[in-house]
């Protein structure tokens, strides 16, 4: 067990007020236009990986900035995606999720490889993936299913895997998320209530169920290392304005005359949580395997937009792959994190017409 409590005298990481890296610019090339990017990360060379959904692309950028190439296009054969997902390095390859589940695998010069097909538990459930350990080993996760949900208010839960020649191996059980149950109406979630994050390091998987300041690592055979946990963690009771942010994004997925009897029912039957979770995003530093542990922001919840950014700047708690807290970190606002190492920070920004960008930034380490 690791306990730390952070002070006004502890370690402060900073970014330089200026990024080093801007990629994307607002009419620009269509290499470097952007619409709901997934994920971006760095190489150890400093190439640039990006996975844009609405384009079904996976781009790289060398270290200027400059595009290199395009990976993948929109279809459903070997190689294209009808939506994409996620984008991860495994080794020497490039892996794309499909949002149908299946992960192609492409190498560093753009040629296919292979797809691997969705993968499912005994008991049904979709397994989804993860990351992948060092050594290769995917890690994903599955739900339970309940056969009967009961009215009220009840905790799902879910089971860590590992995928070893394409049989399911589980590591850990933790508790998922809350469910709401209205008589006569599906199940839904308690909006803004703790969900489980997973974050894949280089040898062990953590995992966190956030209505504390509460981190579990296990290895790749499941056995527990560490467990970290913060004391006297700042907590944000949830506020009229942050249901208004959710209905919003339920008011624009659902415009118009058709949607308005479903808006008003959201508005009516939505339970909310009180406070918000302790945490709500986990960002494992490609180049150090670093834990970086930021907020949960309502904002968060808006659909049918990946990558959203509140215009206040968001405070992250970083830890080494051992549990151990290294130090906090003030990011800016209208960012989001995607990516750190041992000297850059790169994320996505939005501007004020929601227009998306690569950035970069210096990290400094004090």
């Amino acid at each position: 067990m690791i306990t730390y409590a952070p002070t006004d005298s502890a370690p402060q990481w900073r970014i330089d007020a200026r990024p080093e890296l801007v990629i994307g610019t607002r009419g620009g090339p269509a290499t470097s236009t952007f619409s709901n990017i997934t994920n971006a990360f760095r190489l150890a060379d400093g190439t640039i990986v990006v996975g844009d959904m609405d384009s079904r692309q996976i781009r790289m950028f060398d270290s200027d900035g400059a595009h290199m190439r395009t990976i993948g296009r929109e279809g459903g054969g070997p190689g294209e995606f009808r939506s994409l997902w996620r984008v991860w390095r495994e080794s020497d390859r490039i892996l794309g999720l499909d949002g149908s589940g299946r992960i192609h695998a492409f190498r560093f010069d753009g040629e296919y490889l292979e797809t691997a097909q969705p993968l499912v538990s005994s008991s049904g459930a979709r397994i989804r993936p993860h990351g992948f350990l060092a050594n290769g080993v995917p890690i994903g996760s599955f739900l339970e299913l309940a056969p009967d949900v009961p009215t009220g208010r009840s905790l799902a839960a879910g089971t860590l895997v590992k995928v070893m020649a394409g049989d399911i191996v589980p590591l850990a059980r933790y508790p998922s998320h809350v469910v709401i149950k209205h008589p006569g109406q599906r199940p839904t979630h308690l909006v803004y209530g703790p969900e489980a994050v997973v974050g894949v390091l280089p040898d062990r998987v953590c995992i966190g169920y956030p209505r504390a300041y509460e981190f579990h690592c296990f290895d790749e055979g499941g056995r527990l290392r560490t467990i970290t946990r913060r004391e006297n963690w700042p907590s944000r009771t949830v506020t009229e304005g942050d249901r208004e942010i959710y209905f919003a994004g339920i008011d624009q997925a659902n415009p118009g005359e058709r949607g308005a009897s479903y808006r008003q029912q959201v508005r009516e039957t939505t339970d909310f949580a009180s406070e918000l979770p302790a945490y709500g995003r986990f960002v494992v530093a490609s180049e150090t395997g670093e834990l970086w542990i930021g907020p949960m922001i309502p904002q968060d919840q808006t659909l049918g937009l990946l990558n959203v950014t509140s215009d206040e700047p968001t405070r992250w708690s970083v830890f080494s792959p051992d549990g151990l807290w290294l130090s906090e970190i003030v990011l800016p606002g209208r960012f989001h994190l995607t990516d750190a190492g041992s000297n850059y920070v790169l994320g996505v920004s939005r501007d004020e017409f929601d227009i998306e960008r690569i950035v970069m930034f210096r990290l400094l380490r004090n």
